[in-house]
């Protein structure tokens, strides 16, 4: 018998799914008036910052074009709340736990690695799918006037954080190529040095994105196999 929560993530996934299918127009970000400028490229991954290199609250952005990817399984890996412990082993907490409309919803997550062990932030979300681009964007940024701590699990543990802003952006290109780029807007109030802190943080965003394009790939290979 499937109990309660795999009914529930079940229903979550196919609001989802549902939505994906809608288009929906694209507004304005935070992320949309940033200078970028290249900081280095790995594994054909780009990563950019900000140009203002001073700054403790840094922007943060990887980009990439991937062959052969399908475009709608990545996205729904990106928009899949519910795998995201799977996908990214430094996640202890990545949930739902509120829906505002069809392609928003409150987010409650908490962070399981150094130096950002123990942050739980809440955020709103949204899914966006624009037909007329061929492009999905996944957003993320702070909610404010609202009563966090009675969603925050570990209350005791954990160290409550509120600038919090993301967005994952997945983009058609032709048919075999894809375009796919997160980009990072936090304060994950830490006292450590400004130096260490970007350092962390580049590595992650370069790391992320190409933890969720590998994870694609391995998933796009066994069901290609189940289809022999």
């Amino acid at each position: 018998m499937i109990n309660k929560k795999m009914r529930r993530n079940t229903v979550i996934f196919k609001i989802i799914l549902i939505f994906l299918l809608a288009e929906t127009r694209i507004f304005p970000t935070v992320f949309d008036s940033v200078k970028w400028n290249l900081e280095k490229s790995k594994n054909n991954i780009s990563l950019y910052i900000q140009d203002d290199k001073n700054l403790k609250i840094n922007f943060y952005k990887a980009e990439t074009i991937v062959n052969g990817i399908d475009m709608e399984l990545i996205f729904n890996n990106i928009a899949d709340c519910n795998q995201y412990k799977k996908i990214f082993t430094n996640i202890e907490i990545f949930e739902i736990v509120e829906f505002f409309s069809n392609n928003s919803f409150l987010l409650l997550a908490e962070l399981n690695f150094f130096p950002y062990k123990n942050r739980s932030y809440l955020a709103e979300c949204s899914l966006v799918k624009d037909d007329e681009n061929n492009t999905f964007i996944f957003e993320w940024h702070p909610i404010y006037d609202f009563k966090k701590e009675s969603y925050i699990k570990n209350k005791k543990n954990n160290k409550i954080v509120s600038f919090i802003y993301g967005r994952w952006m997945v983009k058609k290109i032709d048919d075999n190529m894809v375009y796919v780029s997160i980009e990072y807007h936090n304060d994950w109030e830490t006292n450590l040095p400004l130096k260490f802190i970007h350092e962390v943080e580049k590595f992650y965003t370069i790391k992320n994105l190409q933890t969720i394009i590998n994870y694609t790939f391995k998933q796009q290979k066994n069901l290609l196999k189940l289809h022999k």
